[in-house]
């Protein structure tokens, strides 16, 4: 009898032995799941920061170099835009041509040219066919279009369409002249889906980046911006496969 009652013990710790073992290896497969599913969060994350890190560096480069040829620009990092207030820029009152008389504005478009043809094709996607003019590494976080907006003060113009007519034969002439300067590589420059990345828009005065009546508010919303957007990243890098399959695991633990 006393053979037996032990052998039963016996069995009765080894099946509760076998299951304490089974729970702490379920518990350490799911800690490693919870840590690898927090990991991969983090770098998602990280990700999701890196295209706003990459354009706000491009801005600051862009502002830097202009800056060592004397050509004073605003930028707004956290909307991508690089502006060339009217003391860079000028344009002839109510006509699209640009006013060199005391501040050699078109010389300065053209130094804009050459400083874009620099820096952006590492943030274009590479040529197939064409040489490729990035010299440096290309970036990971590329471009989807670089945008030439006008804007014009409240003032109403003359003619059908005023102001937005207006905005949109400045952001054009702008947008020649850049091709005039440097049409090699700028009329290249294409995003992942190979559409050309520069591009023009006029926004007449609805987008001020003042809303005051002073003669100072008009002169600051009279610009050419330049919105850089970038490109959100392809598919499979939004949520990486072993990320889906952490979460399944999870949602199937009992």
């Amino acid at each position: 009898m006393s053979d037996l009652m032990a052998g039963l013990v016996f069995i009765f710790i080894a099946t509760l032995m076998v299951f304490v073992l089974q729970l702490q290896r379920q518990r350490d497969r799911t800690a490693k799941e919870e840590t690898r599913a927090r990991e991969e969060r983090a770098e998602l994350v990280q990700r999701g920061r890196a295209p706003q890190e990459t354009r706000r560096a491009l801005l600051e480069h862009l502002r830097s170099l202009l800056a060592e040829s004397g050509i004073t620009v605003d930028i707004n990092a956290d909307q991508g835009v690089l502006s060339l207030p009217e003391g860079s820029v000028s344009f002839i009152e109510g006509r699209d041509a640009f006013d060199n008389r005391h501040g050699e504005s078109e010389r300065r478009v053209r130094v804009l040219a050459q400083t874009l043809a620099q820096v952006l094709p590492c943030y274009s996607a590479p040529p197939t066919e064409a040489a490729d003019y990035c010299e440096g590494q290309r970036s990971e976080v590329l471009l989807e279009a670089v945008l030439i907006e006008g804007h014009t003060d409240r003032r109403r113009h003359q003619g059908p369409l005023g102001n937005w007519r207006l905005s949109a034969l400045r952001a054009i002439r702008t947008y020649d002249t850049l091709l005039n300067e440097r049409r090699e590589p700028l009329d290249r420059l294409v995003n992942r889906s190979g559409r050309k990345l520069l591009s023009v828009a006029g926004y007449a005065e609805t987008r001020p980046v003042d809303e005051g009546d002073t003669d100072e508010a008009y002169r600051r919303n009279r610009r050419i911006d330049l919105r850089f957007i970038v490109s959100p990243p392809p598919v499979a890098e939004v949520e990486p496969e072993p990320l889906a399959k952490t979460r399944e695991a999870l949602e199937t633990q009992p």
